[in-house]
């Protein structure tokens, strides 16, 4: 109840798995050097000059669309690395004989996900790279999902689209867990800071827009990404720190214009952490259980009116 699954076909990038089912359709599959050709490891991109490629994309943009419902469909389109289809001789010589480009060949695969969407009558949600890297036009109907900062909502508008929040800033439920590769200098994530339940709170995803602008801002998405993160430990990566997120979206995080105090944010999330363990969630812990059960009592101030500002990262929002 009230729970909606939309399938992200996440091509032409993070393809390793169905490039190495079908090796003819896949470029820098597997590269040693992977850092050259891929956002993480293992590298592979599908090869869009291989009619193959669009022909395996369409059957899954049908196959999605039969199995789930929802209006929408996500075709994806973030991390694009051009250097991996650059590394292709097949791909070099298809640009020279057809005069074309790199961001050409990447507009015309978005073109095609598009035409199977829209013939399974479907809407469509992108990441943000296809609208502000490569200039991809959609339908006006489109929402493109902002991940890389989120000042970037207002770049959106202005090209005449509706938005999707999750900036990595407030709302990437992964970060803060340390590097995962083994031999990297620091230990801290790309994304570092941990995203408490307090700053997925002070999200305000319509700061810096004018009333007008923030009609376009039609949700968000809290997101978690797997390299860290499997079957095993999912529930405490997401919950009840997510949860924090269902107010900012349905009923704001102000009250009267100003921010609401944490303090009356906690005791809801203590006794839905509860709530949750109850149905076999294994949430994890907000404070010590003395501090539950005696609530505002660890609050290390008396003035409570207020306690706090709205979280600000050190890089671009």
């Amino acid at each position: 109840r009230a729970v909606r699954i939309i399938p992200e076909v996440e091509a032409p990038a993070h393809a390793y798995s169905i490039g190495k089912a079908f090796p003819e359709i896949g470029t820098s599959l597997d590269y040693d050097d992977w850092d050259v050709m891929a956002a993480e490891p293992p590298s592979g991109q599908l090869d869009p000059t291989n009619p193959k490629s669009h022909k395996i994309v369409a059957d899954l943009i049908d196959e999605f669309s039969q199995l789930f419902p929802d209006k929408y469909i996500h075709l994806s389109g973030d991390e694009v690395n051009e250097k991996s289809w650059e590394s292709s001789e097949k791909i070099r010589d298809y640009l020279k004989a057809n005069r074309t480009t790199i961001n050409n060949l990447y507009n015309d695969f978005n073109y095609g996900m598009q035409a199977k969407a829209k013939e399974n009558g479907k809407s469509i949600i992108v990441w943000q790279e296809a609208l502000l890297k490569h200039n991809v036009k959609f339908p006006s109907d489109a929402l493109v999902q902002v991940w890389l900062g989120a000042g970037d909502a207002k770049a959106v508008i202005e090209k005449g689209y509706d938005v999707l929040s999750s900036s990595y800033q407030y709302w990437y439920l992964d970060c803060g867990h340390g590097q995962w590769m083994g031999e990297a200098p620091n230990s801290h994530s790309w994304c570092d800071p941990y995203k408490s339940w307090q700053i997925i709170y002070s999200y305000d995803l319509v700061a810096g827009l004018t009333p007008a602008q923030a009609q376009k801002v039609k949700g968000g998405e809290v997101t978690a990404w797997s390299e860290q993160i499997d079957e095993y430990v999912i529930d405490k990566y997401l919950w009840p720190r997510a949860s924090a997120a269902s107010e900012v979206l349905w009923t704001g995080n102000k009250d009267k214009g100003k921010l609401r105090s944490t303090k009356h944010v906690l005791p809801r999330l203590n006794d839905w952490r509860f709530r949750m363990l109850k149905r076999g969630i294994i949430a994890e812990p907000l404070q010590p259980l003395w501090c539950v059960k005696n609530p505002y009592r660890c609050d290390t101030t008396k003035n409570q009116a207020n306690l706090r500002e709205p979280y600000k990262p050190d890089s671009k929002a």
